[in-house]
């Protein structure tokens, strides 16, 4: 992937500058979906997950910054709404056991 690739979404071009990333999923997860080093926007990654049958949730998604980045309107937000409790409770402890980690 050379550097121009990794200014747009590799599904369909479009410049990060004008749409989102997508969210970042546990490798077990993008990996039904898009190639390790495939960069996709939020449209072209739900598109696949649509085609493929695979519904995301809040499981699939990395504890880590970027998906709490610009809350309330965060990946973790839209993830977590109708998810039971313990489950947002232990991404949530991961998170900050990450970030205590660093």
């Amino acid at each position: 992937m050379n550097r121009r690739d990794r200014n747009v979404c590799n599904g369909c071009r479009v410049s990060f500058e004008r749409v989102p990333h997508a969210p970042m999923l546990f490798d077990a997860t993008w990996l039904k979906l898009a190639q390790k080093r495939e960069l996709l926007c939020p449209d072209c990654l739900f598109a696949r997950a649509a085609r493929c049958g695979i519904r995301n949730t809040l499981a699939d998604l990395r504890p880590c910054p970027f998906n709490r980045f610009g809350e309330p309107l965060s990946w973790f937000e839209l993830f977590a709404g109708g998810e039971r409790p313990e489950v947002i409770e232990a991404w949530l402890k991961w998170l900050h056991g990450q970030e205590a980690a660093r």
